[in-house]
């Protein structure tokens, strides 16, 4: 029987990826396009979600509009996003916790909403492309616009590759959500595109300033597994 695994599961814009700034602009300029208000960090740190239809609602567009001018919000929010993402640095002390990780029997994966090809330009960019066991992200763009399928991902992961413990990185309540749905670890991260005091209200089980805080967490959390058995 094969032995059973350890992994971290990370999401990749905001959480890995020094990306905030891009997403908030690259909104700002589809509700330009939209005819609608630009909104501040703070506004939209308070209302980003995904399915992502839900705060551009937030933020003054109707369901109707958001459907009849999909196309279009895509192709804007991506040119937007691409033009600034290009000289994006990966966050503070993510290089040496990548690296770090890559020692250990741990799995690395990333777990997005962005698309593969996206993330594999960048991470190959940023040479950090060795140190994940897994991308799992969305095949084309479009999906997080409707609705949210990373548990989706994350569940296949978990049962083709007999994942007994595992630990979820994000800066938004999605991935607290998803830990809590599939008995998860959850870490969530500030600075990201989620407020603080949203993140504190999804009660992850640890909230942190630095990924530097990650290994300690990592080898309290798997460190309780291998004493229990």
């Amino acid at each position: 029987m094969a032995a059973r695994l350890n992994a971290i599961f990370f999401d990749w814009n905001g959480t890995l990826l020094a990306d905030t700034l891009c997403c908030w602009r690259a909104s700002n300029i589809v509700l330009e396009h939209l005819g609608k208000a630009p909104v501040s960090m703070q506004k939209y740190r308070a209302h980003f979600n995904v399915p992502l239809d839900q705060m551009y609602r937030a933020f003054g567009c109707s369901a109707q509009e958001l459907i009849d001018r999909f196309d279009v919000i895509h192709d804007v929010w991506n040119s937007a996003y691409d033009n600034q993402v290009k000289k994006a640095r990966l966050r503070r002390g993510a290089r040496a916790l990548l690296h770090a990780l890559n020692k250990k029997p741990e799995h690395s994966v990333i777990l997005s909403n962005q698309t593969i090809a996206n993330i594999a330009s960048h991470i190959q960019r940023l040479d950090v492309h060795d140190c994940f066991t897994a991308l799992l992200a969305n095949d084309a763009p479009g999906p997080a616009f409707v609705k949210r399928n990373k548990g989706e991902r994350l569940n296949r992961y978990l049962n083709e590759r007999r994942i007994s413990r595992a630990i979820i990185v994000g800066d938004t309540e999605e991935e607290i959500d998803i830990a809590k749905e599939h008995g998860l670890v959850s870490i969530a991260i500030t600075d990201g595109v989620c407020s603080t005091r949203r993140l504190k209200a999804a009660k992850p089980d640890f909230l942190i300033d630095s990924l530097t805080e990650i290994p300690a967490i990592a080898d309290r959390v798997f460190g309780l597994q291998k004493e229990a058995a």
